[in-house]
């Protein structure tokens, strides 16, 4: 039996897709995608720690304000993050 070729390349790490009004792919791709990249080995290297985005920003140089779209774009590459809700009603993050 022949095996295809697709069964000895490695997996494609899917690429982030950034869209929006403001979104010009010229200024904004590298940024976005090297912010995603910054997030992710965030929560890699705290595997274990729930992290609001708060602090998942600041360890990770990451605006705030742009964590929780690095976090959603993470998510649509196929990354599991689990969210939850502390009693003082501040989200929290770490990878599944």
């Amino acid at each position: 039996m022949k095996q295809r070729a697709l069964d000895f390349e490695p997996p494609i790490q899917p690429v982030p897709q950034f869209y929006g009004p403001g979104y010009d792919p010229g200024l904004d791709k590298e940024r976005l995608s090297r912010h995603c990249s910054d997030v992710l080995y965030v929560l890699r290297a705290n595997r274990e720690r729930w992290l609001t985005y708060e602090e998942l920003g600041s360890l990770a140089s990451v605006p705030v304000g742009s964590v929780r779209t690095r976090v959603s774009n993470l998510k649509g590459m196929g990354h599991e993050i689990e969210h939850r809700t502390r009693d003082d009603r501040f989200r929290e993050v770490r990878l599944a």
